[in-house]
């Protein structure tokens, strides 16, 4: 018997005022060091001792019962549990799930507080014109925010509780302020990756992605070669740029992927794609479905049929069992 499985019995829990009261109390900031108090108990729980005694002892004890009552119902191994909490962003994200069940109680799906994954249009401008482009860009947009309301969109987003920040576009390394505002993004304990064409990674700039640790990078490529890409990105060295900016990544070890928009067009070249990746050492290759929007709605009729996607799944889950990374 799974005892987690019993929302109304969670629900009931939850509703006690003793137990409101402590969750409100754990997510509360300590005024000596600004963390919440679950965060502390935590850190206590994997035996980060922190500076700070004054939120620590009362609660830790209390938050740690609860995570070894959780644990032993799950049947999970305890150096699992430490294994997840070591990482600070599954940390956040816990954090977010109480403040969940907080407020919403638990419900199936699950109500979540905040997003754990924020994707942010950086900016309108771009130096390439796909056809396939969701959001029609090209020319940045007069109201674009500048560098200072970009900060500040970070900070609420991070008060918020968001887990993760995507930077996308438009092409998010043309602004001349993306590193400052990632930077300021990762400072405050978010997640960062940055979805690009690729182009603009230059040794210089992947060097300081490395600086600002930059999480993830995901580069688009929509061909196994340049005839096809640029064909599709619109600009002459799109390909080569992007391929160059790839292996610039894994040079310098940052996680990166190659990230492919599946249509009529590629269809036949994706597992080539995977074999590019493969060879330059992409973490990853990601698969996405083609969403006929912005410049993309001219070529709805590109998008591939229920029969070539159920064969596209079954080449994955192939590709996948032989020890593939994709997602």
């Amino acid at each position: 018997m799974n005892l987690l499985s019993y929302n109304n019995f969670w629900n009931a829990i939850i509703g006690l005022p003793t137990t409101k009261k402590m969750l409100e109390v754990s997510l509360k900031r300590c005024s000596s060091c600004d963390k919440t108090i679950l965060e502390i108990a935590l850190n206590d729980y994997v035996g980060k001792s922190e500076k700070c005694n004054s939120c620590r002892s009362f609660y830790s004890k209390i938050i740690r019962f609860w995570i070894e009552f959780l644990r032993l119902s799950l049947s999970i191994k305890r150096e699992k549990v430490e294994k997840l909490l070591e990482d600070p962003y599954a940390k956040r994200a816990i954090i977010t799930i109480v403040k969940s069940f907080l407020h919403f109680g638990i419900r199936k799906p699950l109500s979540i507080y905040a997003p754990f994954l924020v994707v942010w249009d950086f900016t309108h401008k771009c130096n390439l014109n796909c056809q396939h482009c969701y959001s029609n860009s090209g020319k940045a947009l007069e109201d674009e925010l500048n560098t200072k309301e970009a900060i500040e969109v970070v900070n609420q987003l991070a008060d918020f509780g968001v887990t993760a920040l995507a930077f996308s576009g438009g092409e998010p390394l043309i602004r001349s302020d993306f590193f400052e505002v990632a930077q300021h993004a990762v400072k405050r304990g978010l997640y960062v990756s940055v979805a690009t064409n690729g182009t603009l990674l230059t040794k210089e700039n992947v060097r300081k992605l490395k600086k600002t640790r930059i999480n993830y990078v995901e580069i688009s490529i929509d061909g196994a070669s340049a005839q096809s890409h640029d064909s599709f990105r619109g600009v002459s060295g799109a390909f080569d740029n992007a391929i160059k900016g790839l292996r610039n990544c894994v040079q310098e070890d940052l996680c990166a992927c190659i990230a492919t928009t599946a249509t009529k067009k590629n269809l036949k070249e994706i597992p080539a794609i995977i074999d590019l990746a493969e060879q330059i050492g992409a973490e990853r290759f990601t698969y996405f479905n083609f969403v006929p929007t912005g410049r993309g709605k001219e070529l709805y009729d590109q998008d591939i049929s229920p029969e070539e996607r159920e064969e596209l799944m079954s080449y994955l889950l192939k590709r996948i069992s032989n020890g593939c990374n994709v997602t």
